[in-house]
């Protein structure tokens, strides 16, 4: 049995040797392996790395901004081409010297120094307006935008400032905020000359009207035609007396404080009234439903609106022309007051801005109110004013208003 046993114990140490050989060599393999994989990823990682420096190089150095990189101490260990166009120093000459040493002026230096006392992640700035040195002496304002490159376990760290010049924005700012000064202190002077105006010219007005309502007892004595003209005249200074009250109020035609008084009013009899108050004959047609229409409108406004539609189309309209139309015309949820002249018209290019403030439908700017007055009007019922043509010539002004509108 012995020499069974010994022939059998000694094929198992061999095979058992050829099982840790087989361990060893596929260890050693997949070690292998791994090792090459390792070196792939980090040849992969480095050429990422690489190629991310050389996109962070070039954006760096192409960029439109100044662009600054400081670490603890403020000292700089980076200065791109268009800090040196900025500032006028070379990178040569800025490597490793504070920022403070040379581009913030010293009524600054407290200031931006308590801004960066504590620095961390959390408390950077990330946006900064500060007054900053040129070599030359030049002051300049620089919007900077604050990022972090790295902060690392030995609390080494590094920050990437990108700076643009706006000191001739900040210029013009301050020339447009003294121009918007201006002409708010220009309006205000015209609205108070207007309201002055106003006062003057509603007193004669109202004298008018009171020896014009005295004569009406001398009717039966007067021609026809006489009195028919005195009627005429009588009208038109109730327009004057109403215009005045109304611009005496300064503010009410300012679109933004504009504020309708309200009331249920037929709109049929307020443009009729509105018509024959010019008196111009055969110069203007009115065409207006049968039935009544009613609204919820501010009457005083909207016959000021309409006024104003009529007088510009009797301006633009040609003389021994068919008349100036003034219609209204009815839809399923609006109101059209429409006022058709055969003028010059409005080019298509200008129908969106005609009725903004001192645009003129000669295409050069106006002085008066003209047709943003008919616009503010009609949005503060909650329509619209808008302008077409009038085919073959001239021009249809509307006011469309809501029938809802209370």
């Amino acid at each position: 049995m012995n020499t069974i046993a010994d022939p059998y114990a000694y094929w198992q140490f061999l095979l058992f040797i050829a099982l840790i050989i087989c361990a060893i060599s596929i260890f050693a393999l997949q070690t292998y392996l791994s090792l090459r994989q390792v070196a792939r990823d980090k040849k992969t990682v480095e050429t990422k790395l690489s190629a991310s420096e050389m996109r962070y190089r070039i954006f760096f150095e192409s960029a439109p901004y100044a662009g600054v990189v400081w670490t603890e101490g403020f000292i700089i260990t980076d200065w791109n081409q268009q800090a040196e166009r900025v500032f006028g120093w070379s990178k040569a000459e800025v490597l490793g010297r504070s920022f403070f040493d040379f581009i913030v002026p010293e009524a600054e230096t407290e200031i931006l120094h308590a801004a960066l006392a504590e620095l961390s992640e959390n408390s950077m700035p990330a946006h900064m307006i500060h007054t900053n040195l040129t070599q030359d002496g030049r002051i300049l304002s620089i919007e900077w935008f604050n990022t972090w490159l790295s902060h690392t376990h030995d609390q080494s760290w590094e920050v990437m400032s990108l700076g643009l010049d706006i000191t001739k924005r900040k210029k013009t700012d301050a020339a447009l905020i003294s121009a918007l000064a201006n002409l708010e202190i220009a309006e205000a002077e015209q609205r108070h000359l207007l309201s002055v105006a106003s006062h003057e010219f509603r007193t004669p007005a109202a004298m008018i009207k009171a020896s014009l309502d005295s004569l009406h007892f001398l009717r039966n004595s007067i021609p026809p035609e006489v009195a028919l003209r005195l009627d005429h005249i009588r009208q038109a200074s109730l327009r004057l007396i109403n215009l005045a009250n109304q611009l005496i109020s300064e503010d009410r035609l300012q679109e933004m404080s504009l504020q309708p008084q309200m009331q249920r009013i037929d709109v049929c009899e307020l443009t009729r009234e509105v018509v024959d108050r010019y008196a111009l004959g055969d110069a203007l047609a009115l065409q207006l439903p049968e039935h009544s229409v009613m609204l919820g409108a501010d009457p005083t406004l909207l016959a000021i609106a309409l006024h104003n539609l009529i007088d510009n189309a009797i301006q633009y309209h040609p003389k021994q022309a068919q008349p100036v139309v003034v219609s209204l015309k009815e839809n399923t949820d609006t109101v059209e007051l429409q006022v058709a002249d055969l003028g010059p018209g409005v080019p298509e290019e200008e129908q969106e801005i005609v009725f903004q403030r001192f645009h003129s439908a000669k295409g050069g700017a106006s002085h008066g109110l003209g047709l943003s007055i008919v616009y503010s009007v009609a949005h503060a019922h909650g329509g619209i004013a808008f302008v077409y043509d009038n085919n073959p010539h001239g021009a249809v002004f509307v006011i469309q208003l809501p029938v809802l509108s209370s």
